[in-house]
């Protein structure tokens, strides 16, 4: 505060003593000598205050600022998790759906192997049947070649 505003308000203070009381205090008044006491006091507490807020400030950004990191870590350790237990699900999912292919393609294939089986005998027996006609043709023939 400069010499000219407290000088102000000296001058303000003397001036509501006056109006409110009804007493004229000159500025060398003892009872002055509160009125520099008390701005004194308060100008003092505003700064201690002041100082107080400052630093209660400054303990609430660093406390912000642990609560972010820890918050950030928390989320990055559960994004993490998640997407370990995605990579896993997938893993799983793939494997079952590759087993789950194979079997329907072992399944497939086995019976195709099974039908193709079948018919293989079925035409051997085929084959045999043509093979002993075409035999008994052959000898009726020789037969026939001989007996005329």
């Amino acid at each position: 505060m400069s010499a000219f505003d407290e000088e102000g308000r000296l001058e303000e203070t003397i001036k509501e003593i006056s109006v409110k009381h009804g007493i004229n205090v000159s500025k060398d008044d003892p009872i002055l000598i509160l009125q520099t006491m008390n701005d004194r006091l308060l100008n003092d507490s505003q700064k201690s205050q002041q100082e107080i807020i400052n630093q209660f400030k400054s303990e609430l950004e660093e406390i912000t600022h642990a609560w972010e990191v820890a918050a950030k870590r928390r989320s990055e350790s559960l994004l993490n998790a998640s997407l370990g237990a995605i990579r896993e699900n997938l893993t799983i999912g793939i494997d079952q759906g590759v087993e789950s292919a194979s079997a329907a393609l072992n399944a497939t294939l086995g019976d195709t192997e099974i039908r193709l089986t079948e018919m293989i005998k079925k035409e051997r027996i085929t084959a045999m049947v043509n093979l002993t006609a075409s035999m008994i043709v052959m000898l009726s023939v020789v037969v026939l070649v001989f007996v005329s």
